[in-house]
């Protein structure tokens, strides 16, 4: 997935220095105690960081403070969500302007049913995206939360023959791997096109990059759910706290607008930026141009904020 995001970054024109750390089949109680881990964070001053934890425990049972308390394989009690709650501390001591970003993703294909009667993939997915926001609203978290499993439910709506296990050397299209649990091709992209959004702020419909064994179309399809899915859900990725967000002023003519506590603002149509549009406010006027509009702030500390695209269709005004 982090190679399908450098491709898509480099597709649009931009740069990232991407870098990551695994544990396989680990929880974040893994990483926090993973001295490797931590030497990778303090290597550079990093803009996001992306915590993928082992969705399995955010699924296993229905309550919510519940499931954030589990096992681990040597049968010690581990504390999930304190845990959590310690590593974004921890990472927010060494850099307090880094955003980081919980990835709530899905789990087991068909859910657990002998478990919970009547479960399903999309009640799985349901309790992990629960269990993120549960945990995003504790005081003092209130992260972001990249929306894949909700991409991934509305792949399903839409082509349900891509949430079934695939056969043998058939994975271009699904979105299981063979072991009905781990990513197909499919998602591995649709990850990667919903951690674009979610961090360039950038729709990604219509880049060229291109990713062994997945279609045109199927590429297509999956940077427009991603974008889609992003733009969705404002209300609980916690994203609204992380970017401008460009409205129009209805009392000025073809004029846009974001708050006015940042130090320092610059504001751009399509990707070019506009000579001398460095306020709170953008008043096009009779040289309007109807198209997207973006501002890029920064706070007093040097943090960079990109709202998102603001399309905005020119009045003009008649004599």
């Amino acid at each position: 997935m982090p190679h399908m995001l450098e491709g898509i970054v480099e597709a649009a024109g931009l740069k990232a220095d991407i870098d990551l750390k695994i544990g396989l089949g680990q929880s974040v109680d893994y990483h926090f105690h993973d001295p490797v881990c931590w030497a990778k964070i303090k290597e550079k001053k990093w803009d996001y960081i992306i915590i993928q934890d082992n969705q399995r425990y955010y699924c296993d049972r229905r309550g919510l403070i519940d499931s954030f308390d589990y096992t681990n394989h040597m049968a010690m009690r581990v504390p999930l969500l304190e845990n959590n709650i310690h590593m974004q501390d921890s990472i927010k001591k060494l850099d307090p302007g880094v955003k980081i970003i919980y990835f709530a993703g899905w789990e087991k294909c068909g859910g657990e049913p002998e478990r919970f009667p009547g479960d399903s993939t999309k009640k799985m997915i349901a309790r992990i995206l629960a269990n993120y926001k549960y945990m995003n609203d504790q005081p003092g978290v209130h992260n972001l939360i990249a929306p894949v499993g909700a991409a991934f439910i509305k792949c399903m709506n839409d082509r349900p023959y891509m949430a079934k296990i695939p056969l043998p050397n058939d994975t271009a299209f699904n979105l299981y791997d063979h072991d009905g649990r781990h990513p197909g091709n499919a998602t591995s992209y649709l990850s990667a096109c919903v951690m674009y959004v979610m961090i360039f702020h950038r729709s990604p419909i219509g880049l060229q990059d291109s990713v062994s064994n997945i279609s045109a179309s199927m590429n297509a399809y999956l940077k427009q759910v991603a974008w889609q899915t992003v733009l969705d859900s404002f209300s609980y990725t916690n994203l609204a706290a992380f970017c401008p967000v460009v409205k129009k002023a209805s009392k000025m003519h073809n004029a846009i607008y974001t708050t006015n506590n940042y130090a320092s603002y610059q504001w751009f149509y399509e990707d070019d930026a506009i000579a001398g549009a460095t306020a709170y406010k953008f008043e096009a006027g009779k040289t309007c141009r109807t198209g997207n509009y973006r501002v890029e702030t920064k706070d007093k500390k040097g943090n960079l904020y990109r709202s998102f695209p603001f399309y905005l269709k020119c009045d003009v005004k008649k004599k």
